[in-house]
């Protein structure tokens, strides 16, 4: 987002960006007021209009409007399976039944840099057919490169080995009791080990709502955990 549809607009030597998302606006906010010191979990949301350099297309608007639900200071695997849970009464609520729960782990500090090196080591030889995006991620945020859908870079990630066997014991259990509690609240799910996001603070949890009703561009919403932004 930040490299390819930010709209940046600099005047009197200060920079303007129109907000582009609200995850991170809103943990500014939780620092700044010191919310995540109160021990007390606590829940909000926001609608707010929203602004990326996107090509116009089915589903994909420049502007649009983005609702979003934060829980803070709750470490456990069932707040996130809550927030799942929530996507998933108000898209029922509104009538929209044609889409696919997709979950997967990202990881922790511990096994993340595992992760990265598993994938980098299976990457590397395959940089030559991978975008011009994609081998700029290389580096940086190789996960991210899981998350292209350009064809080229789509068969190449199809062949990665399964990071999942890179996931510490906590990760692991953190997981498990994520997908008991999606059974036991009935929410049918798919355990995709594509699911990065495409923002770089995600951590553990990640998951993805896809819609086929949406054209190329599927994610009909998501989010996911992301304990050290």
């Amino acid at each position: 987002i930040v490299e390819k549809q930010m709209y940046q607009v600099t005047k009197e030597n200060e920079s303007l960006v129109l907000r582009p998302e609200g995850t991170a606006g809103f943990m500014r906010a939780v620092l700044e007021h010191q919310l995540h010191r109160d021990p007390v979990s606590q829940k909000y949301y926001y609608y707010l209009p929203m602004f990326r350099h996107e090509r116009p297309q089915k589903g994909r608007l420049r502007q649009f409007h983005q609702f979003g639900a934060e829980f803070i200071n709750d470490p456990t695997p069932e707040a996130d399976a809550d927030v799942i849970a929530l996507l998933d009464a108000i898209y029922r609520k509104l009538g929209i039944t044609e889409y696919e729960v997709r979950i997967n782990s990202l990881g922790c500090l511990d096994c993340r840099p595992r992760m990265k090196d598993t994938l980098t080591q299976f990457l590397r030889p395959q940089l030559p057919k991978l975008c011009e995006q994609c081998q700029k991620r290389f580096d940086r945020a190789p996960l991210r490169i899981l998350d292209c859908k350009r064809e080229s870079c789509h068969e190449v990630s199809s062949r990665a080995p399964q990071l999942s066997s890179c996931l510490c014991e906590k990760c692991k259990g953190h997981h498990l009791k994520l997908k008991k509690r999606l059974e036991e609240a009935q929410i049918p799910f798919v355990d995709d080990p594509s699911i990065v996001r495409g923002l770089d603070y995600y951590s553990s949890t990640a998951f993805e709502f896809t819609s086929s009703l949406l054209g190329a561009q599927s994610a009909l919403g998501g989010g996911g955990r992301y304990d050290q932004l």
